[in-house]
């Protein structure tokens, strides 16, 4: 999923949203942070070039282990408010 907003001088701010499973966030986890095991949630920064030089710039990614986040008991609100 990806969320876009409009920011100023009309410039397009992206963020892009993953919602998948433990197995996955777990494979990221050991690639990115070298820690075998599933997380919650992960974040990844994007482009860090100069926004005036582009029409759009991605501001990053976010990796949500759906059944993950659900179990911790951290989200207080029903989760079809939620996403």
């Amino acid at each position: 999923m990806t969320l876009s907003l409009q920011g100023a001088n009309n410039l397009k701010l992206i963020c892009r949203l993953v919602l998948t499973g433990d197995g996955e966030i777990q494979k990221l986890n050991e690639q990115y942070l070298g820690i075998d095991a599933p997380t919650d949630v992960l974040s990844f920064p994007g482009d860090e070039m100069d926004p005036d030089q582009r029409e759009s710039v991605i501001l990053g990614d976010i990796v949500i282990s759906f059944p993950r986040r659900t179990i911790t008991g951290q989200c207080k609100r029903p989760v079809q408010r939620v996403v």
